[in-house]
C-alpha cells in the first residue's frame, strides 16, 4: 500500500506457502493486479530487470548459515549500491508458541482460509519442526486440510547483523523482528555494524 506506483515480484518455491500467500491476497483486491508469484527460489531468478528494495519475509529460518551467507552474497553481486534490503526475523517467543496458533486467516465470500501450527518441536533451541496447517472452509464446514512439515533454524538478530556487515552490507537493528541493510559502496568488507547514514 506504501508503493502503489510499484510492481512487485514475490518469489516462493513453496506450493504449501503460495497458498498461505494467495489465501492472504484474497483480502486484497487492489494489490493483485501489482503482484507476481513466481514459484522460483532466488537462485533461480536471474535478476535482469531493476529492483529497487528486497523484502526478505519468512526466509532466514529455511536456510542454514551457509546458505544465508550465498544470499548475502547474491544480493551484494545482484543489487546496486545503496539498495534497500528488509529482512525479517522471528521472535524468540515463537520457538515455544503453543500448537493452533493461527498465522493467517482470510474470508472469501463464503469461503475462509486458515493457516496454522497443528505440531512443533524446538527441543532445540536453534532448529523447530513444525507442522504447518492449511485449511479452506464452506460455510463453516471444512472442504480442504494439507498439512506441511517444515524445519526452522533460529538465529539472533545479532548474528545476522555480522553476516551482513562481512557481506559489504551496511544494516541497523529496526526492532526485535525486522532488519535493515543497504549495499556499502566500497568493494571491501567492513569489520563492525554501524549505524545507517
Amino acid at each position: 500500500n506504501m508503493i502503489p506506483h510499484k510492481e512487485i515480484l514475490a518469489l516462493e518455491p513453496s506450493k504449501f506457502m503460495r497458498i498461505a500467500f494467495m489465501a492472504r491476497l484474497s483480502e486484497h483486491k487492489e494489490l493483485q493486479k501489482k503482484i507476481t508469484i513466481l514459484p522460483i527460489n532466488l537462485e533461480q531468478y536471474n535478476f535482469e530487470d531493476y529492483i529497487s528494495g528486497v523484502l526478505c519475509m519468512g526466509v532466514l529460518g529455511h536456510l542454514t548459515k551457509e546458505e544465508r551467507e550465498s544470499l548475502w552474497e547474491t544480493f551484494e553481486k545482484k543489487l546496486k549500491t545503496g539498495t534497500p534490503v528488509l529482512i525479517g526475523v522471528l521472535n524468540k517467543k515463537f520457538l515455544s508458541v503453543p500448537i493452533v496458533t493461527p498465522i493467517s486467516i482470510a474470508q472469501q465470500d463464503k469461503n475462509r482460509y486458515e493457516t496454522f501450527i497443528k505440531e512443533i518441536n524446538c527441543n532445540n533451541k536453534k532448529k523447530c519442526e513444525w507442522v504447518i496447517s492449511y485449511r479452506i472452509s464452506y460455510k463453516n464446514k471444512v472442504i480442504r486440510e494439507i498439512t506441511c512439515p517444515m524445519n526452522w533454524n533460529y538465529e539472533s538478530e545479532e548474528a545476522v547483523l555480522k553476516e551482513l556487515s562481512y557481506a559489504n552490507f551496511r544494516c541497523v537493528k529496526v526492532s526485535d523482528t525486522l532488519l535493515f541493510a543497504r549495499k556499502n559502496k566500497k568493494a571491501k568488507r567492513v569489520q563492525e555494524i554501524g549505524d545507517l547514514p
